[in-house]
């Protein structure tokens, strides 16, 4: 009976520690960071400090994906555009880099960026 108590105790400390470093994590980026829903390819949070209106009522906003897999990525920096009457969103910016030949997307499945768009596009409501 003990041994079964002992290792219930360690599962409870094992999954105490997770949920701990995971919030952590993402507390390391500061109380103006908004995570969405994470889905199987990982996580993506937004700035709501970065969120700005342009006058053709599309929004700028900085974004991040942590991906689930660590490789050599273990983040990317995004600076999108969102078009909330759409649905559609460009990414200005990726690391960076400013991308030139950006077009309006759809998020085409992509659980993410969909719910990346519905987040801010309610937030700015």
């Amino acid at each position: 009976m003990i041994p079964k108590f002992k290792n219930m105790i360690f599962i409870l400390i094992i999954f105490t520690l997770i949920f701990t470093f995971n919030e952590i994590e993402l507390n390391a980026y500061g109380n103006n960071w908004i995570e969405v829903e994470a889905s199987n390819d990982g996580r993506q949070i937004w700035n709501s400090l970065s969120l700005k209106k342009n006058i053709d009522n599309t929004l700028i906003v900085e974004s991040i994906f942590i991906p689930n897999f660590k490789g050599e990525i273990n983040e990317l920096a995004y600076t999108m555009q969102i078009n909330c009457k759409n649905k559609k969103f460009k990414d200005i910016k990726v690391n960076g880099i400013v991308n030139t030949s950006s077009d309006w997307l759809s998020a085409n499945g992509d659980k993410l960026i969909d719910n990346l768009i519905t987040s801010v596009c309610s937030y700015s409501n």
